[in-house]
């Protein structure tokens, strides 16, 4: 979010590049929030600078995950470690990873799909001298799920077929189609985004306010919106489809 060109305001949150590498007009304030999907609520958010990444500025975030979630992000958001910090959470996780991802696949599933395991690249280099010496080493890291798709009408995407990879290892449990379906509900966070940018912020393109404490409150006042409670309609939303995105 653009904010007030105040010395304190770029001191705190710093000030991007535009496409062109020049200098933004206005300092900038980062934001990420995980949200959930069904009633598009705010349930946390985190705000800091705009040199902040968005996987460093959503780790604290994973303080409010909870075992009745099942938790969405786009590819941006995943690393290895990140990864095991979410699962420690106990919530599911439904996350969109590069095409390209190394994965050594441990299991066949009956409709098609496998169970890889998520290994670093020191792992990684272990197998290969292991393999080069004629050892066959099982190899060691989290067990998840992979589904891949396509979406037919994306001409514009040349980056290959959306792989996600999830916590939810039983087929039977939940179906690879389920799980994509699920995973584009992650937009229901931008029509959340939409509310806050365009009808609560209205016309305005900058916040108003000068300081970097009633930036932070005012974004606050904006995600806070007691129309969108979750604790109004989670009852009946079981799991609780929760995504993190940033704006």
């Amino acid at each position: 979010m653009d904010i007030p060109d105040t010395a304190d305001n770029e001191e705190v949150f710093g000030r991007g590049k535009t496409h062109q590498s020049l200098d933004d007009p206005y300092p900038k304030v980062r934001v990420v929030g995980l949200g959930e999907c069904a009633t598009r609520a705010i349930v946390d958010a985190r705000i800091g600078a705009v040199s902040v990444g968005e996987r460093e500025l959503t780790r604290p975030l994973l303080d409010a995950f909870t075992s009745d979630m099942l938790v969405i992000a786009d590819r941006g958001f995943f690393g290895h470690e990140f990864w095991r910090e979410a699962v420690a959470t106990g919530a599911d996780l439904l996350w969109r990873v590069q095409s390209g991802l190394k994965l050594h696949v441990v299991e066949e599933l009956p409709d098609g799909w496998y169970l890889p395991r998520l290994m670093t690249d020191v792992e990684c280099q272990r197998i290969r001298r292991h393999r080069s010496r004629g050892l066959d080493t099982p190899p060691e890291g989290v067990t998840v799920r992979v589904v891949e798709y396509e979406v037919t009408n994306r001409d514009s995407d040349a980056a290959g077929p959306i792989r996600l990879i999830t916590t939810l290892l039983d087929p039977e449990e939940v179906t690879a189609a389920e799980l994509a379906a699920a995973y584009h509900l992650r937009w229901e966070f931008e029509t959340s985004l939409a509310e806050i940018e365009t009808r609560q912020r209205g016309s305005f393109r900058l916040l108003r306010s000068h300081s970097p404490a009633m930036v932070r409150q005012e974004i606050w006042s904006f995600a806070a919106d007691p129309l969108h409670d979750p604790r109004t309609h989670v009852s009946r939303h079981r799991p609780r489809y929760i995504c993190i995105d940033y704006w």
